[in-house]
């Protein structure tokens, strides 16, 4: 064994080139004091603490495990283990070191602040504020806990409280950038969208590489109708972090959205590698389609996202029968009697049946990609969806055009706030002449007809509806379909039906800018805001435009 006064000088060296950033050498030489002295619990701490600075977690908190047996309760070695068990998710294991540490020396403000964090991750959330609070009760000049107590309050809806901590925070740090950000994306929650650009504005300027701050700012400057500004912001994230699929996936849809087809497919492909992804990752043996001949093989597509999205790209399909090819098609249970009257389709198979044989698959999204589709080349034909000649209601011939209508969509569109409309905006429609309105309407927003005492004007289909095969049939015996920017807008297109759209001022990529018309649907028109969150204007453009349509069309029946 090396003698005390050497293992102490080595330990010394170690440290000092542990503390200037030389990880190896310091390592080498911790590992060396171990060779001849196994039990160091010093030199087993302090390499564990490298092995976290190089990554390796695991190996971290088993040495620092290994300092406890021979330095039982050190408070150094436990704090630490704390720290790296909480950065490396083991939440549980977490919690009970630093409760153990609170029992043996009354704890301190970081340890309340780390016990806070790992109650949180596990949502444990009034533990997690008690925690925050003896934090600062022991340090009331602890930007951090501050902090962490604001994010929690935010979490639990608590925004008031939460904004008095996030400025306890700036009080005591004005350069505390997640606090900006933090701050702006409250704002931006609440469409207040000035507000949210200007603090993450200031989160950036304070911290240059700070990933989320860029790619909230895109998003901000995405609906403020600064579209290079936000592609600029997007690009800054790729450029700080290459593989970062959220910002990739943001680009595609705002190029998507300016009609830059080209690069806006290959950026959208991202969407795929997302964490939030809606469908999560599919994993299959087989090779993604590359676009090469099919001839003699058999393709597998399946749908992602919401029932618009299949709707829309189930177009491609068609595209794909110049080849001598089977094509397999996995759709919601909810478009399976729908899709079946496509005939090309060799099988049609709903999420979750047992996949049979294929050679190469694709999303339904990826095939505009894939086939290279750009604003002159989209699949435009209509109708390419028919639905069965049940009719669905009485549509005895009578002197009034029937409108159809839908004022929202599924609530757990992450736009849907914007997309979605009250119905009684519509009543503007309700007084034109020789026009009768029926509700297409599915889900509890179908109550808004009673709520707002509407059952004279509107009569209400979609209390029969069980699958978008009958709000198919209810579509083709209506003149006009109004409707917001949800899958019925995209069913009544896709039949080929006379179909008004009312958009958002900054609408969703595939209904591009400004255009009254849209490539994808021929008989689609679009209605958009003028401003932001403006729909009293929009509808007084398609109550002008209604008229309008009454007398072109007023021997149609």
């Amino acid at each position: 064994m090396m003698p005390d006064t050497t293992v102490r000088s080595d330990l010394q060296s170690a440290i000092a080139l542990h503390q200037s950033g030389q990880l190896k050498e310091a390592a080498t030489i911790y590992k060396q004091v171990l060779d001849t002295d196994p039990a160091n619990g010093d030199a087993l701490h302090l390499l564990g603490l490298v092995s976290h600075q190089s990554g390796q977690s695991e190996t971290a908190i088993a040495l620092i495990k290994r300092a406890l047996e021979v330095s039982p309760d050190q408070p150094d070695f436990l704090r630490n283990l704390a720290n790296i068990l909480r950065e490396s998710g083991q939440f549980k294991e977490a919690i009970q070191v630093c409760r153990r540490i609170i029992e043996l020396y009354s704890g301190s403000a970081e340890v309340y602040n780390n016990l806070g964090i790992s109650l949180y991750k596990l949502y444990l959330l009034e533990e997690a504020v008690t925690a925050y609070h003896e934090a600062l009760a022991i340090n009331p000049h602890y930007a951090e806990a501050y902090y962490n107590l604001g994010m929690l309050l935010q979490k639990q809806g608590k925004l008031e409280e939460a904004v008095t901590a996030y400025h306890e925070a700036l009080a005591i740090n004005p350069h505390y950038a997640e606090v900006y950000n933090n701050l702006g994306h409250m704002l931006h929650k609440q469409r207040k969208l000035d507000g949210a650009f200007q603090l993450y504005q200031k989160a950036v300027s304070l911290k240059s590489d700070f990933v989320i701050a860029h790619r909230n700012l895109g998003d901000v400057l995405c609906q403020q109708g600064q579209i290079e500004q936000a592609i600029q912001s997007y690009s800054k994230v790729i450029e700080i972090q290459p593989d970062n699929a959220e910002a990739h996936n943001h680009l595609g849809m705002i190029l998507l959205l300016k009609g830059d087809f080209r690069r806006g497919w290959k950026e959208y492909e991202w969407r795929l590698k997302c964490n939030d992804f809606p469908v999560g990752k599919r994993s299959f043996v087989q090779p993604v389609w590359d676009g090469s001949s099919l001839n003699g093989k058999t393709i597998f597509l399946y749908a992602e996202q919401g029932f618009g999205d299949a709707i829309q790209f189930i177009r491609y399909v068609y595209e794909l029968a110049q080849y001598k090819v089977d094509i397999i098609v996995e759709c919601q249970s909810e478009l399976l009697t729908l899709f079946g009257n496509i005939g090309i389709i060799t099988q049609l198979i709903i999420e979750g049946d047992i996949l049979p044989d294929f050679d190469v698959h694709a999303s339904l999204l990826s095939l505009p990609g894939i086939l290279g589709t750009d604003l002159e080349s989209i699949p435009s034909r209509v109708p390419y969806l028919s639905a069965k000649s049940v009719p669905s209601f009485n549509s005895n011939p009578n002197p009034n055009l029937r409108v159809g209508v839908v004022w929202a969509g599924n609530r757990k569109h992450p736009n849907n706030d914007i997309r979605s409309i009250d119905l009684q905006q519509f009543s503007i429609l309700f007084d034109v002449s020789a026009c009768r309105f029926y509700s297409l309407q599915v889900g509890d927003r179908r109550n808004d007809i009673v709520k707002y005492n509407y059952s004279i004007p509107i009569i209400d289909l979609g209390v029969n509806f069980s699958d978008f095969s009958d709000t198919a049939s209810a579509i083709t015996e209506l003149d006009l379909v109004i409707s917001v920017d949800t899958s019925v807008a995209h069913l009544a297109g896709a039949l080929g039906k006379d179909v008004w759209v009312l958009l958002a001022w900054i609408p969703d990529w595939r209904w591009l800018l400004e255009k009254e018309d849209t490539p994808w649907y021929p008989t689609m028109r679009l209605f958009r805001q003028t401003s932001n969150g403006d729909w009293e204007s929009t509808f007084q453009r398609v109550q002008l435009a209604l008229n309008q349509y009454v007398l072109n069309n007023h021997n149609i029946n």
